[in-house]
Parts: structure tokens; sequence; C-alpha cells
């Protein structure tokens, strides 16, 4: 099976830049063997024998150009390549514009595009092309563009091209041409009323009523765009020929100029716009994929170190011991010397470089992260058409939306099994996710894991709340775990008989399943929730509430520090003189701490809360 031919493997760009060049050299000493051997042969025979070998070189490299040159274009036949090396694309853009824009004289007399008499009736018809009918590219440009083009690399035809020039300026035919312009141009500024005449003719009488047309037809047109369009049909149509018998009279066409300027800005500023969202949501995207990267990268490092990778390792290090203990593999008393790299295959193995060149994955993924966290941290605000984007913000928010999908990917759930992954190996990769997240406050400045931030907030709202305020905040959210408690009470109270039965049968799996399904009633026509739902549910309440009490002592404990440090010093010696004692006679000292923030084995506002409940019954 013959195998196809890849363009791009094949480097012909590469291969016709040398074969010209060697082509260039090889017609260059050739020329000048011609130039030598000019006289007869025939008379100096034996002369050119003798000389034919001094160019044999040269006839043996023309050979192996010619076998070059026939492998290149057979090569770029079979890869059915279609190159276009005479023009360039500048010269290629001009094939729709060049030819129109210079006809001759004759194509115009045959096409009668200078007679008003022929096909009168389409005069005030809008001509149809693919083109703009000015454009801006001038007809000298397109000239020079294409002299420059014949004439690169002729220095050598320098003295020639100027005789050529001198014999053109002299030719009776340019200074003619020049008279012919002159009187052209005085021709338009004599009539100049006629052709003003004309365009203002057909500006009120075509072009404001073909308008008016084209924006009725279309639907729907934002309102600033149709007020900016009703005005340049009312400016069109207002224009009158009378008032150019009025000399004083000029038309200023500088409003219209100005709208045509505000309609574009309109597009202007909604493309800008996009685009700089755009670009800064591209670029956000990528810096969160490379991190997404580097993580899947780390997490399989990290994984060496689990027991179930270890474990290996371990064994196969027993079984080397017990091989050597045996008499086996005992090749270093026979001289062999070991090797001062690392062994392969055993964690951080990776970290050993035998040479700085040489980049593993994980540096080339710091290394874009470098990159693209330097360009998003480089303005921390960019302005566009009186709109601020914040790069920053892109990034934190594609980072967060990518964390929630990545801690759902790490439970690494089942459907089938219903099977989730090990808490230690979650644990190890929220971790490492952690890990490399706060490697991008090394490049970016924003506080990734948002370290300190809920503890200055809480600092700042003791500070405004005060010690009273704490405590009365405190009493407060115990009031509501002191509810959730008595909830959980009910709950136990009503699935009382079921909970005593699965005491009693927990060894037995079938009267497990069948008394798990009873923890589920229904009553009347109420239908109550899953009691382990219900319960897993207020649990986790309770958690947060109790986990946001204590955050609210740190912050209050932090400020105390800060204001009275001795005071907090002296009860924190007091503390560790009376924590031996009984835990009920410590109800009062614990008060005391509540109100400075110190953690207590005693939790003084929960007690009073739940002691004082009527609902609350010690089981």
């Amino acid at each position: 099976m013959i195998k196809a031919i890849s363009p791009s493997s094949q480097k012909i760009a590469e291969k016709l830049v040398i074969l010209n060049e060697r082509t260039t050299g090889i017609i260059t000493r050739i020329y000048n063997i011609k130039k030598t051997v000019v006289q007869s042969i025939n008379a100096i025979k034996q002369d050119i024998i003798k000389a034919l070998s001094l160019y044999y070189n040269t006839f043996v490299d023309l050979m192996d150009l010619k076998d070059h040159i026939t492998e290149l274009l057979t090569i770029i036949d079979a890869c059915q390549l279609h190159l276009n090396i005479v023009l360039l694309g500048a010269i290629n853009s001009l094939a729709a514009v060049y030819v129109r824009r210079n006809l001759t004289a004759d194509k115009w007399r045959a096409g009668q595009i200078l007679s008003l008499v022929t096909a009168s009736n389409q005069l005030l018809a809008v001509a149809q092309t693919d083109t703009m009918p000015c454009e801006y590219l001038s007809l000298e440009t397109m000239n020079r563009w294409i002299i420059c083009k014949i004439v690169c690399r002729y220095n050598k035809r320098v003295a020639e091209l100027k005789e050529f020039v001198a014999t053109a300026v002299q030719h009776s035919v340019l200074p003619e041409m020049l008279f012919y312009m002159v009187e052209l141009r005085e021709l338009l500024l004599r009539y100049r009323s006629v052709v003003q005449r004309y365009h203002v003719q057909y500006l009120a009488g075509f072009d404001a009523l073909a308008l008016n047309e084209l924006l009725q037809s279309i639907a729907s047109i934002p309102q600033e765009s149709s007020v900016i369009f009703s005005d340049f049909c009312q400016a069109i149509a207002e224009l009158n020929v009378e008032d150019l018998e009025n000399d004083s009279v000029a038309y200023n066409f500088q409003g219209l100029r100005l709208d045509w300027y505000r309609l574009q800005r309109i597009h202007i500023e909604e493309k800008g716009l996009s685009l700089c969202n755009l670009f800064l949501d591209e670029i956000a995207k990528e810096t969160r994929n490379v991190v997404s990267t580097a993580y899947e990268q780390h997490r399989l490092l990290s994984e060496e170190l689990l027991p179930k990778t270890c474990a290996k390792l371990i064994a196969n290090a027993i079984n080397k011991e017990n091989r050597k203990k045996s008499g086996f593999m005992t090749l270093e008393k026979k001289g062999f010397k070991r090797s001062l790299s690392p062994q392969h295959g055993y964690p951080g193995d990776e970290s050993y470089r035998r040479s700085r060149e040489d980049m593993t994955l994980i540096d080339k993924l710091h290394f874009a992260l470098t990159e693209l966290c330097f360009a998003i941290d480089y303005y921390p605000q960019i302005v566009v058409w009186e709109h601020t984007f914040a790069p920053r913000e892109y990034l934190t928010q594609h980072i967060e939306a990518r964390f929630n999908k990545t801690v759902v990917a790490m439970a690494m759930y089942d459907k089938d099994t219903q099977e989730i992954a090990k808490p230690s190996e979650l644990l190890n990769s929220i971790r490492t996710y952690m890990d490399v997240l706060q490697t991008l406050e090394n490049y970016v400045q924003i506080d990734v894991v948002f370290g300190s931030t809920i503890t200055s907030e809480l600092c700042a709202l003791a500070e405004i709340l005060g010690a009273y305020g704490m405590k009365f905040l405190s009493e407060r959210l115990m009031w509501h775990v002191a509810g959730q408690i008595s909830e959980l009470k009910k709950l136990v109270l009503q699935n009382r008989e079921s909970l005593r039965a699965m005491r009693t049968n927990f060894d037995r799996p079938d009267r497990m399943r069948e008394l798990f399904r009873h923890l589920t009633v229904t009553d009347g026509n109420k239908k109550h929730l899953d009691a382990v739902d219900n319960l897993l549910q207020r649990v986790t309440i309770v958690g947060e509430i109790v986990c946001f009490r204590d955050l609210l002592r740190q912050g209050l404990n932090e400020l105390v520090s800060e204001r009275v440090p001795f005071l907090v010093n002296c009860m924190e010696d007091f503390k560790r003189t009376t924590c031996s004692g009984d835990k009920l006679d410590m109800l009062p000292v614990s008060e005391m701490f509540s109100a400075a923030g110190i953690k207590c084995i005693v939790d003084s506002d929960l007690m009073m809360r739940l002691m004082t409940t009527t609902t609350f019954v010690v089981c």
C-alpha cells in the first residue's frame, strides 16, 4: 500500500529557496564558460578538450541540480500543490480594481461611457458593482506596486531604465497628454455650477427617496441609529437648486459627515466592547485550562505518595532485601558501581535534572502560566468606550466556576456501582488543587484562597459591635442551634421504635433495610421527608452555625489581643491553670473567656441556652 505524501513534511518552501540560489550560481558559472569559449571550435578543438576538464565539476553540479529539480517538481505534482510564485498578494488584490480604473480610450468609446445620449434613462440609476465606486487606493500606488515588482532585483538595468525615462519624456505624446489634463481641469472649473447642479438634483431627487425606502424596509433599527438616518434623509431632501444662484451660499456637508461618524461610533463601540470582552474571556479560559492541566500533573505526582502506590514500592524493597539475604543479586560485590542518579519510578524522580535545557511538562505549564498571568496582571483596569474591564475578575470567575466542577469530579462518583473516592484520596486531591491555586498568587495580585478576607472582615464587625454586641450575636446563634437540637429530638421521638429495633438488629442486613424504609412515613395527607436526610441537613446547619460562631470569636480575640494584650495573656494563663478542674465548675469562667474570644472546653452560651430550653431533656 502506497503511503500518502504529506506536503508539510517535505519542506517544499525551503527546497525551492535552496534550488533557486543554486540555479543562480550555476547559471552564472555557465555564463562565464560561454564568454571564455567564443572562438571557433574547430580551430582550437584540442584546447577546448583540455579546457573542458576544468569545468567538469560545473557540469556535474548541473546534472545534480537537474535531478533535484525533477524530484521536487514530482513531489509538488504528487501533493497537488498549485503555486503562484509570480505575483504578490498585493498585486493579486488589484485584479478586480486595476482593470476598471485603467481602461483605454478605445474601451471607453466602445462602452459609451462618456456619452450622455446613449441610455439616457439610466443616468439616475446607481451602478451595482462588487467593488466600491470610489477606491481609497490611488492609481499611482497601484502602478508603483507593479513597477516595483517588475524592477525588483534588477539593479543592473538602472542605466537602461534611465534611458527609457529620458526617451519617454522627450516623446511628444507626454506633453500632449499633460496639456489635455490641464484643459480638462479648466473645463471642470468653468462649468463647476453645472456639475454641482447635477449632483444636488441627484441627491435630492434619488438618494433621499432611495434611503427613505430602504430604512422603511428594514425591520429592526436601534433608536439612536434611526434618529441619525432620519437626519440624513431630511438634510439631503432639503437641498435646493435655487440656492446655487446665490453665490454667497456654499453647500457644507459637515453635519452629514459628523452624523456619519456618530453612526460609525455606535458600531465601533459595540465591536470594541465585544472584542475586549471576548479577548479577556479567552485569555482567562486559557489560564484556567493551564491551571487544570497543571493540577492533573501535580495530582499524578502526589498520588505516588499514597498508600496504594507506595505499597508496591515497599513490597519490591522487601523482596529485594530477602533476595539479598538468600545470596542473590550480589552484583555490587563483583565490582559493579551503583549509579548516582535516582532509580526510575520512585516518587521525586521528576526533580532530578541532568540538564537545565530539558524542560518537563510541568516546567512548560508553569512557564505558560507565568506568561498568561503577566498579561492579565499587566493592567489592573482596561477602559474601552467609558467601560472599565477588570482582567483579574475574569480570571477569578473562571477559576471559581472550574473549582466547583473539579471538586465534584474529585469525588469520582460512579452511578452504576454507587461508589466514591476514599476520603484520603479526596483530601489529597483538594490539597494539590489548592497548592496549584496558591501559585497564582505569585503571579497575579489576587487573593485566590481568600486567606485573610474572612478574618479581617469579622475583626471589623467585632470592632463595630463591641463586646456586648458580639455576646448578643453569639446568643442569637446559639438560640438557632437549640432550635435545631429540639427538632432533632422530635425526629428521634417519632422514630423511637425503629431506632431501638435497628440497635438490636444491626447484624441482620435484611432486617436493617426493612427498618430503614420505615424511617420515611406518611401521616395523613402530609408526607414527611426522609428522616436520614432531615437529620443530616439539621446537623449540617448546626455545624455551619457553630463554625461561624468560632470565626466570630477568632475575630474578637484578634481585636482584644491588639487592644489589651496584657489582659489577654493573663486570661490565657488563668485558663491553663484551671483546665484540669470539673467542667461544670468552669461555666462561670468560660463566660469570661467567651467575652474575650478565647476558646474553652465548655461552651457557656450553648450550655445556658440548652439549660433554659424547656423542650430539651437529657436522654
